[in-house]
């Protein structure tokens, strides 16, 4: 036991260090065991510039932390039998068809493109296997101002899949397009129904609500 509390206040000094030294601007840290809360503590801002203090119930943005809910609903659907994780992704996304990728050595003004070498599957996109590139150039600001469509959001491959690991926010933007198509619904009310609100994570959401944009934290960067 006071191994486990040595750990706990180690980890609560680091955060303070973070703060101290502008890492970062506020956090909150929750540390719970066997269902029992051993600590619980919130410092610095919410909103520095409006001087809004860090309290327990701040919302935060998950940014990338949205893909494992979308690897999850695909794989909600693979137990509903409505695909497998080594179909390729042709069969769900006509689109994905005819896909080229970009050979290395290409140009903006000289570009050389080829078949890729095997069809892209839902494996190679949830595991950044697909070869697609982190963002599609073309609409980078679906990334910043949220102003596209899943479907708008796929991309075509731009390495031969399965040879390499590469980050790629289209990569996982695509099978959340699988949900859709696969589901009929919507991905953020599919991810709502079947894995939000069983959960009862009532402050989880897409769209905050009205109720909620007061304990929103500020997003900065360094």
């Amino acid at each position: 036991m006071m191994k486990l509390l040595l750990s706990i206040l180690s980890f609560a000094g680091t955060f303070q260090n973070f703060l101290d030294d502008s890492t970062v601007v506020g956090y909150t840290c929750l540390v719970v065991r066997d269902g029992k809360v051993l600590m619980e503590e919130s410092a610095g801002f919410q909103d520095r510039e409006k001087r809004i203090p860090m309290k327990k119930d701040t919302i935060f943005e998950v940014m990338s932390m949205t893909k494992p809910f979308t690897v999850s609903a695909v794989m909600m659907l693979m137990e509903d039998g409505k695909l497998r994780l080594d179909d390729p992704v042709s069969k769900h996304l006509p689109e994905f068809s005819d896909t080229w990728l970009q050979e290395p050595g290409s140009t903006v003004t000289e570009r050389k493109l080829a078949k890729p070498e095997r069809p892209i599957t839902i494996r190679d996109l949830m595991t950044h296997m697909s070869g697609m590139p982190e963002y599609r150039p073309a609409i980078i600001r679906t990334y910043t101002g949220y102003g596209h469509s899943l479907r708008e959001a796929t991309w075509v491959d731009s390495r031969n899949p399965g040879t390499c690991f590469q980050y790629s926010n289209t990569g996982l933007a695509t099978p959340g397009r699988l949900v859709e198509v696969l589901s009929g619904k919507k991905f953020e009310l599919f991810s709502q129904g079947r894995i939000l609100d069983p959960l009862g994570l009532e402050d989880t959401s897409f769209y905050p609500q009205d109720r909620s944009r007061d304990r929103i934290a500020m997003a900065y960067m360094k």
